[in-house]
């Protein structure tokens, strides 16, 4: 699953979470935390992110692949 999905997913789960509230969330609100969503998965969805927090052994560049 991509970042679009994937953040369009929580988005979902958030604003059901938000409806079942006191509170109802206008349309501003509800685009303002679709977007926090996406921009937080496709941070994390770098392979820089994923580096920085060992996640990840090394980045191969694509010039630099040794074929098998």
């Amino acid at each position: 699953m991509g970042a679009a999905q994937a953040s369009d997913t929580v988005f979902s789960i958030l604003a059901k979470a938000h409806e079942r509230g006191d509170k109802k969330a206008t349309p501003e609100e509800l685009e303002e935390l679709r977007a926090k969503v996406k921009q937080n998965y496709e941070e994390q969805t770098d392979m820089r992110y994923g580096a920085a927090r060992a996640g990840v052994d090394a980045i191969i560049q694509p010039h630099e692949r040794v074929a098998c």
